[in-house]
């Protein structure tokens, strides 16, 4: 999903409101600077392998590069538990409220990599798949199925039919020579040895491997022939690894905006990735790791064995076979690294080696019970791309692991205030988690609109009183900026607006005529149906931030 498309659904259209005396009309909103804080999740774990809860702030260290951070913000998440609806009450009858389930409270996207899994481990796994959703969908679950290839993919539903049917249309798409015998023996990991690594035993190796199984006499046709199919194969594999991270990227992106938890479900065999595409993965980690995205993975390759697949031309010559199969094994070793990396970089869970694809789909398709999120500035950061590594640490906690972000690369550039005001604006848009840093209450109210059509009104009512004014001369000044949204009972976005409201308030008027507080209502037109709302409120002068969800019922 583009950025420009995400922008539009918050900014369908953009109003002022002026109470009491404004600025120029041609004045347009800006910002404090404030410092954009790298995103770190953190799940700790017991001896149980359980998630702990109820840590603070001040229960982690936090280093970049071996420097310690100061924690600037911190958080902990709790996951969605299961639900289980109390008993129907005569009162509860007779209210107009949705029932709980009718509101999506957690999204999981499965992401299977098929441009890289064997055929065999992608029917084991989508079938495991299957049974995992049959066996485990709640009526506040919403499931999407996405692929490497952009093919076979559906979004978000809750409709067990059109998950099965979707599953089971999931076909391998290889576009690389991977596990196939040629002459000579190429893989990707093999090329980026002789064109990037310079390695003149991989380069030996598959000379003399071409040699004998293409019977080839003259060394320099030999090494030409080598070089030609490292070259393909690399191009292939760049090509490979760049559609992977890319489609990523993009149910990244596609997560960003769902309004609950949010999981995805990376079933792969591994791909590789090098030093050209770490700055892709770092913007698709960072922009997880902001949306509080949850990347777990399952490795489906099952238990893994360091015995040789394929079978060898050169029984004769075992320096060459040794040669051919480290490759082979460390190649094949590497490829998990990237899932690896995900997970760790957004707390999630990684599971390899095992045969037990069910069990292994059961973990990775639960999010942790308990997730947190500290964020830091780090101190001097120079927009150079330069890689910091990353290390956190429980204070006086023995018995407990920790899976954190490893890392992140600093910018190319810096971020503007008024990008990282407009990024915590969708950030919390599309979050669930309820933030009241500001006296602000939602309220709903449900009347007909143009032709009799159902018009539903979301108010916003600001206690302006207790807003962190800025004085100017006579008057108290901030700018709210309101955002509200509407999403179906799918998550899904159907309508929205964002207003700013700029107060330039005498204290007379703060005092006398505005002491009920200030209603912004934001009006839209919605077939009958269940929705779920979202109001989001940031001032300009303390940069605070109030996010609250509101459950609709439309009647027919």
């Amino acid at each position: 999903m583009s950025r420009a498309l995400r922008d539009a659904w918050l900014g369908l259209f953009c109003m002022r409101l002026v109470l009491a005396q404004t600025a120029p009309a041609d004045e347009t909103v800006t910002f404090k600077s404030k410092v954009s804080l790298v995103p770190v999740p953190v799940v700790v774990r017991d001896q149980r392998g359980n998630a702990v809860g109820g840590l603070k702030a001040e229960d982690f260290q936090l280093f970049d590069r071996g420097k310690p951070q100061a924690i600037l913000s911190f958080s902990m998440e709790r996951s969605a538990p299961v639900r289980v609806e109390p008993a129907t009450t005569p009162a509860a009858t007779k209210s107009k409220a949705p029932a709980p389930a009718e509101v999506p409270e957690r999204f999981l996207a499965y992401f299977f990599d098929d441009l890289h899994l064997a055929p065999a481990d992608l029917i084991r796994s989508r079938d495991a798949a299957r049974r995992q959703i049959e066996r485990s969908l709640r009526t506040t679950d919403r499931v999407a199925i996405y692929t490497t290839s952009g093919q076979n993919t559906l979004d978000f539903t809750d409709n067990r039919d059109r998950l099965r049917s979707a599953l089971g249309k999931l076909r391998t798409h290889p576009r690389s020579s991977a596990g196939i015998v040629g002459c000579p023996l190429m893989t990707y990991y093999m090329a980026d040895q002789i064109r990037n690594q310079n390695s003149q035993p991989v380069l030996d190796a598959a000379i003399a491997d071409v040699m004998i199984c293409g019977n080839v006499k003259d060394v320099e046709t030999a090494e030409y022939r080598v070089r030609s199919a490292a070259y393909r194969e690399y191009t292939m594999g760049d090509l490979d690894t760049r559609a992977a991270l890319h489609s990523l990227e993009g149910t990244v992106q596609r997560m960003s905006v769902m309004p609950g938890q949010r999981t995805i479900l990376m079933v792969s065999g591994g791909f590789l990735t090098f030093a050209e595409h770490a700055s892709d993965k770092s913007r698709i980690m960072d922009r997880a790791a902001r949306a509080g995205i949850v990347v777990n993975a399952l490795d489906a390759r099952g238990l893994y064995t360091d015995l040789p697949d394929m079978a060898r031309r050169t029984a004769g010559a075992p320096q060459v076979e040794q040669v051919l199969q480290q490759m082979e094994r460390e190649g094949s070793r590497q490829q998990a690294a990237v899932m690896d990396e995900m997970a760790a970089a957004t707390g999630g869970t990684f599971v390899q080696n095992t045969n037990d694809v069910d069990g292994g789909m059961q973990r990775t398709a639960a999010a942790p019970e308990y997730y947190y999120l500290l964020g830091f500035a780090p101190a001097d950061l120079k927009p150079d791309g330069s890689y910091h590594a990353l290390k956190v640490q429980l204070k006086g906690k023995s018995g407990t692991t920790i899976s954190a972000r490893r890392g992140y690369y600093s910018p190319r550039e810096t971020e503007k205030p008024e990008e990282i005001a407009k990024r915590e604006m969708d950030d919390a848009m599309f979050s669930r988690a309820e933030v009241q840093d500001l006296p602000v209450e939602l309220v709903t109210e449900i009347g007909k609109g143009k032709d009799g059509a159902p018009r539903l009104s979301l108010v916003a009512k600001v206690d302006v009183r207790r807003l962190p004014f800025r004085r100017d001369g006579e008057r108290n000044c901030d700018d709210l900026t309101v955002a509200t949204a509407v999403f179906d009972r799918n998550g899904v976005h159907i309508t929205g607006s964002s207003k700013t409201i700029e107060l330039r308030l005498l204290d007379k008027t703060l005092a006398e005529k505005l002491g009920g507080g200030v209603n912004i209502q934001s009006d839209f037109e919605l077939k009958p149906g269940a929705y779920a709302v979202r109001l989001v409120v940031r001032d300009k002068e303390g940069q605070l931030m109030t996010a609250r969800n509101g459950a609709v019922e439309i009647p027919n």
